[in-house]
């Protein structure tokens, strides 16, 4: 290893990955020297595999500093097939970057490298979308996406590293120093709604979350951040087949919300709130919740969020509702519209969380169960046993015809004034035991 004739063809710039090539340079001089000479060639050459994010600071914090002109050659790429990664070279450009074309290495670095500036635009399909707005509005951009069915992989990259550096600094707090890049974590509340994450991004920044004992976390919101499926060939040939099964599945599988949960058991020990709202995350990211649920990972939370998850009866009957079950003295509000779990699993829910002493918010509207089934559910309520806390109670969209399931909200509404009307006399009732003027009792006997 000492002879330099042996370990100069590992420097070719296609033979090694560039975790490879950095890891290289520390195994004795005479490959660091190798290693600074390749480095300080005008061109970089990377590949898919080279898509990570420590690889991502390298090149932004130690080889761009000592080569702001430095070239980036992506293997496959013909769009942009030698990249300038200077970012004042992208500012002063004065016109939009096209991602028409770009291919997702090249992509990657690119939206690392512009992700802390907000004086670029980028071009696709005829539509222009500045940095600001990836930035600041997410969620309309998202929407801006839907609308006109934009799903080039470039553009899905550069959305992703833009996220990622904004969910970084949510998670980290602030930086304290601008030349050693120390981070304070600061923050109670981390949300990261909207915010379409690649693989790449999702181990970035998971790892990040769950890293350590977040003591002072109270709030997750994870709501809408699974990654597209076309940053892989596969994912675009499933989707194309109609093989929808196998897409959610993939996606699922690369989602922050399965990154997470399967992360998280010492993490989120004083969490309050998690909300995975309109994520994929179907039977099997269900299963994954309720056992971490189970595995005490979540042990102070109050409100969970699964509105549009595409949970089934199936998901509600498994672990999930396992999970409700063993909490159900702990949840205050329980969030499940949007879903198709019907009336099984509307009837699983109501076991499973039976005699639920401090559920006060509830909502399971929009899950195709029918009037009878919500009138079954106001008709337990009433009773008085199932959900003794309960304050609100969620049937219908807020958007549905004021005559859709009058009867039932009707009938819920009535168990719901009852089941108030009970607690109230209860307290009343504690009231004048601790005052010592019991009900009924002769004033004379009065202490």
């Amino acid at each position: 290893m000492d002879d330099p004739r042996v370990v100069q063809p590992l420097h070719d710039p296609h033979v090694l990955s560039l975790r490879t090539r950095r890891a290289h340079a520390c195994v004795n001089s005479v490959c660091a020297a190798l290693a600074r000479a390749h480095f300080a060639l005008p061109r970089l050459y990377v590949s898919r595999d080279d898509c990570e994010h420590e690889n991502a600071e390298f090149v932004i914090r130690k080889l761009m500093t000592s080569n702001p002109k430095l070239l980036l050659c992506a293997k496959g790429e013909t769009a942009y097939p030698e990249m300038r990664l200077d970012t004042r070279y992208w500012r002063h450009r004065n016109q939009a970057i096209v991602l028409d074309g770009l291919q997702y290495t090249a992509a990657y670095f690119l939206g690392r490298v512009l992700a802390p500036t907000s004086q670029v635009r980028f071009k696709v399909a005829d539509v222009f979308i500045h940095a600001t707005s990836i930035r600041v509005y997410p969620s309309g951009v998202d929407a801006q996406m839907r609308d006109r069915g934009l799903k080039q992989v470039g553009l899905h990259a550069v959305l992703s590293a833009f996220h990622e550096h904004s969910a970084l600094f949510k998670i980290l707090g602030r930086v304290t120093s601008a030349l050693t890049h120390t981070y304070v974590d600061n923050s109670t509340e981390v949300n990261l709604c909207d915010m379409r994450m690649d693989s790449a991004t999702v181990r970035a920044v998971g790892s990040r979350l769950v890293d350590q004992d977040r003591q002072e976390l109270l709030s997750l919101n994870l709501s809408n951040t699974t990654a597209w499926t076309n940053e892989d060939a596969l994912g675009n040939m499933a989707e194309a087949a109609g093989m929808s099964n196998l897409v959610q599945q993939r996606r699922y599988e690369k989602s922050f919300c399965n990154y997470t949960f399967a992360g998280t058991e010492h993490a989120f020990v004083a969490l309050k709130s998690l909300n995975v709202s309109s994520n994929p995350l179907g039977n099997r990211g269900a299963d994954a919740l309720g056992y971490a649920l189970m595995c005490n990972r979540f042990p102070k939370l109050v409100a969970l969020y699964m509105h549009d998850t595409q949970l089934d009866a199936d998901a509600i009957r498994g672990p999930l509702g396992l999970a409700f079950g063993q909490l159900r003295n702990q949840l205050k509000e329980l969030h499940l519209s949007h879903n198709h779990f019907g009336y099984l699993g509307l009837c699983s829910l109501m076991t499973c969380t039976m005699n639920a002493k401090q559920l006060a918010r509830v909502d399971v509207s929009d899950t195709e169960c029918p009037d009878w089934a919500y009138e079954r559910l106001g008709n337990r309520l009433g009773e008085g046993d199932m959900w003794p806390a309960i304050n609100t109670l969620i049937i219908k969209s807020p958007h549905a015809p004021a005559l859709e399931k009058a009867r039932a909200q009707h009938i819920v509404d009535l168990a719901i004034r009852k089941m108030k009307a009970c607690r109230d006399f209860e307290e009343f009732k504690d009231k004048c035991a601790s005052d010592g003027l019991l009900i009924g009792q002769p004033p004379h006997t009065r202490a």
